[in-house]
């Protein structure tokens, strides 16, 4: 942009040197003269850009130099020198403007005072061209940026679009002409779903958004218990958004008891999918707090091909007997945290699958449910690595596993490295350390041995305590053809809960280590 003003506006001038001293006649201009002439010029015209020329040309007929002449070599053209200091603030409106970031990257962080010695280091023509440019463009922003590169907050209230709030209306279409708007505006934007119960139907807020984006549910939203209405991936969906925040202390009730009978596929080669309460595909750079989702028809919240999301205090709730009602699912996503959640399901309360990098997890509470598990891994031909997974300082109680890795047997190949469990108390729970890659729920028994070709390695149990409900409190059950390697223990203290008898542990093709205290122990 900067570049193509120059250009349009065939603005030349160069930096005088000692080889040439002045020749033309040195001229200081301040930024707030031609700040002036600028927004004179341009004050209240649409047609801004056919009046710049002529503001520019005012502003050079009108300097000095400091003989007292006027500049003609500018107006005709010619090279001269025109020192220009471009100070801080200008610097900032560009970055805010996001114009050609490249171009005065390296320039932005210096006092004005050594902005003119740095240009004339670079002994470059271009260099300087680029000064005297970059303060004509951050002037002319000052004049119009408020006209329509900046907007303030602004709050789109569902029920001003037509939400009944009744609790039997459908209120989606008024939910999406609420984000329309919301997603068009160009300052911070937030859609709010006050007090009440809200219906809706599947439904997706799409974007790229001009501004950032903030859902806040106070009400409930329910979701619909007619089968036709439900046998889709989705409940609620966001697309393609970046810098999102879904907040609020309302509740999404996805009224599951009505579908999880037709939860059959393991059985039934035909059966329909039923939808997560709350997926999010895409989306970068944000934040799901402090909402509540209840009896969910499948998974709870699940995460697809999403980078740098904040999952913080949110509460997770189906019965224990409620199937595939995964907490929160990961799948293909990087740098996601989640910390300070409570969940309880019929499922795991948070699973890992294929391309799930960089996961941090901490101050979770996990119980009724599965557990914390990495996988099923292994199962299709396009499998992704899963590497740098921390799940530490969580709580699980009465659940059928703890921490878990999982992998289809037999399989495809594919990576599982840089795994820590640590800080980790269990109260009552069936296989609390679990290693499985012979997994492979409802095949029928095979006359030979298949296996698992997920290599998994580079793994920390550090600081795993409390009860088992299960005899073998520690297994770790590797594949024959590629072991498990780099295992390490550390202090781990596990107690039966049935009288009279010591938990045991169970390992096969583990190649690791153990420290500290070995309760179970002569695994490693």
């Amino acid at each position: 942009m900067v570049d193509g003003l120059c250009e349009q506006f065939k603005i030349k001038h160069q930096n005088s040197t000692i080889y040439r001293p002045q020749m033309n006649g040195s001229v200081e201009a301040a930024n707030k003269n031609l700040k002036k002439i600028i927004r004179k010029m341009t004050e209240r015209h649409h047609d801004w850009h056919e009046k710049l020329p002529y503001a520019l040309m005012a502003y050079r007929t009108a300097i000095r130099t400091s003989t007292g002449a006027t500049p003609y070599n500018l107006m005709y053209g010619m090279e001269a020198v025109l020192l220009v200091e471009v100070e801080i603030p200008s610097l900032h409106i560009l970055m805010e403007a996001k114009l050609d970031e490249a171009d005065w990257i390296n320039v932005r962080t210096l006092p004005k005072n050594k902005l003119e010695a740095h240009y004339i280091s670079q002994n470059s023509i271009m260099a300087s061209r680029l000064a005297f440019c970059i303060a004509i463009v951050l002037i002319f922003l000052w004049s119009v940026a408020d006209a329509f590169v900046y907007s303030p907050p602004k709050i789109f209230n569902v029920v001003n679009y037509g939400a009944r709030a009744d609790g039997n209306t459908d209120d989606s279409q008024a939910f999406l002409r609420a984000w329309s708007d919301a997603c068009q505006w160009k300052g911070s934007s937030t859609v709010l779903i006050p007090g009440g119960t809200y219906m809706l139907h599947s439904i997706t807020f799409s974007g790229p958004c001009l501004g950032e984006m903030t859902f806040f549910i106070r009400g409930t939203l329910k979701a619909p218990t007619i089968p036709a209405l439900f046998f889709t991936d989705t409940w609620i969906g966001f697309h393609s958004v970046d810098n999102l925040t879904v907040t609020g202390s309302g509740y999404l009730d996805g009224q599951g008891a009505s579908a999880w009978h037709y939860n059959d596929c393991f059985k039934n080669s035909q059966c329909l999918p039923l939808p997560s309460s709350l997926r999010f595909d895409f989306i970068r750079n944000s934040k799901i707090q402090y909402l509540s989702s209840i009896n969910s028809k499948k998974v709870h919240i699940n995460l697809f091909a999403c980078n740098n999301i904040d999952i913080s205090y949110v509460r997770v709730s189906a019965p224990e007997n409620s199937p595939n009602t995964d907490g929160i699912h990961i799948g293909a996503s990087t740098n996601i945290k989640i910390s300070r959640a409570s969940i309880g399901t019929g499922d795991d309360c948070i699973s890992m699958v294929s391309g799930s990098q960089n996961i941090d997890i901490s101050e979770v509470i996990c119980g009724p449910g599965h557990g914390i598990s990495i996988g099923s891994l292994g199962k299709g031909s396009q499998n992704q690595n899963v590497m740098g997974i921390s799940v530490r300082n969580a709580t699980f109680w009465n659940t059928e596993n703890g921490v878990r890795i999982k992998t289809w047997s037999p399989s495809w190949s594919s990576l599982a490295s840089n795994i820590s469990f640590q800080n980790i108390i269990m109260k009552n729970v069936g296989n609390p350390i679990i290693i499985d890659q012979k997994y492979c729920p409802h095949c029928p028994p095979s006359g030979g041995e298949s296996v698992s070709k997920v290599q998994i390695r580079d793994v920390e149990f550090n600081d795993i305590s409390g009860t088992s409900s299960s005899k073998v409190a520690l297994s770790l059950q590797c594949s024959k053809l590629v072991p498990c390697q780099n295992v390490k223990l550390v202090d781990i203290d596990l107690a039966y809960k049935g009288l009279g008898v010591l938990a045991i542990a169970s390992c096969s093709n583990v190649i690791g280590t153990s420290y500290g205290i070995q309760n179970p122990g002569g695994c490693l």
